[in-house]
C-alpha cells in the first residue's frame, strides 16, 4: 500500500510587534535616533514589552505635522530604567537601509519643524497629588504616589519617578488614577487610564494617559482641579 507525502509542517512566522511614537521636539528626535553607527537605531520609549530580534513595525510622527512615517526595526537592546533623571524603559531597533533612509529623512525635517500642537482637548497645568494602581485597583501591588503635571477633560500627565514593567501601555491592560488622597478611601474618585506616551514634561518624569469612560464623579473632580488650574498665577 502506497501513501502520500505527510503535508509539510507550517513554520510559525516572527513576531511582528506594531508601535507608535510622535517625536515632541526637535532635542527628542537628536536623542532618540542614532545615524553614526554601522547599524543606524532609533530608541522608543514603551512599556510594552519586546523580546530581542522581534521585528517592530513602526508608525513615527512629528507632534503637530500630518504625514507619518512606516519603517520597520528589529529589538536590539532595552533601557529598563535606573538611576539617571533622563533614563527612559524602552527598546532601541536596528534598522535595514530603506528604513535608515526615512530616519535620516525625519532629521532633516526635525530641524525645520515647529513642533507645534494644537489640542481641541487643552490641558492646564496642576500639581494634583494622586496615587496609581498599576493594574488596576484591585491588583497585588501598592499604589505608587505621584502627582499631576497637567490635566484636560480626557487625560492628564502624570508625573512618576519610574517606570515598572508592569504598567499598562496602549493595548496593555489600564490602570487607575485615584484622586483627593486626603479624603476616605471610599470617598475617592477613580478613574481607569490608558497609557499614551511615557517621556518628560517641564523636565518631570511620567506618563501621559487618556482617562477611560470616568464616571460622573471623576467628571466633577476633573471640572474642580481644571478650574482651580486655570484660576493659579501660573496658569495666566
Amino acid at each position: 500500500m502506497m501513501f502520500g507525502k505527510a503535508p509539510p509542517k507550517e513554520t510559525a512566522g516572527p513576531r511582528i510587534v506594531r508601535l507608535t511614537y510622535d517625536f515632541r521636539s526637535r532635542e527628542q528626535v537628536e536623542e532618540f535616533i542614532d545615524l553614526d553607527e554601522a547599524e543606524p537605531t532609533v530608541f522608543l520609549p514603551t512599556l510594552q514589552g519586546v523580546t530581542l530580534g522581534h521585528l517592530i513595525e513602526l508608525d513615527l510622527g512629528l507632534t503637530g505635522q500630518k504625514s507619518r512615517y512606516q519603517l520597520q526595526g528589529r529589538a536590539r537592546w532595552f533601557r529598563r530604567g535606573g538611576g539617571s533623571p533622563r533614563l527612559l524603559p524602552g527598546v532601541s531597533l536596528s534598522c535595514d537601509p530603506a528604513s535608515t533612509l526615512i530616519l535620516q529623512q525625519i532629521v532633516r525635517e526635525a530641524r525645520f519643524h515647529s513642533f507645534l500642537f494644537t489640542r481641541s482637548d487643552p490641558r492646564i497645568p496642576c500639581a494634583e497629588p494622586v496615587r496609581v494602581h498599576l493594574g488596576g485597583r484591585s491588583s497585588s501591588g501598592g499604589p505608587l504616589d505621584a502627582h499631576l503635571g497637567d490635566i484636560s477633560q480626557n487625560g492628564a500627565f502624570v508625573v512618576l519617578g519610574a517606570f515598572p514593567q508592569e504598567a499598562g501601555d496602549q493595548g496593555g491592560p489600564p490602570l487607575t488614577v485615584e484622586f483627593c488622597v486626603d479624603k476616605p478611601e471610599r470617598d475617592r474618585p477613580v478613574v481607569a487610564c490608558s497609557v499614551r506616551w511615557i517621556g518628560f514634561l517641564g523636565g518631570q518624569k511620567g506618563f501621559g494617559c487618556l482617562f477611560l469612560t470616568p464616571d460622573k464623579r471623576v467628571r466633577a473632580e476633573i471640572g474642580r482641579l481644571l478650574q482651580v488650574a486655570a484660576e493659579a498665577p501660573a496658569a495666566r
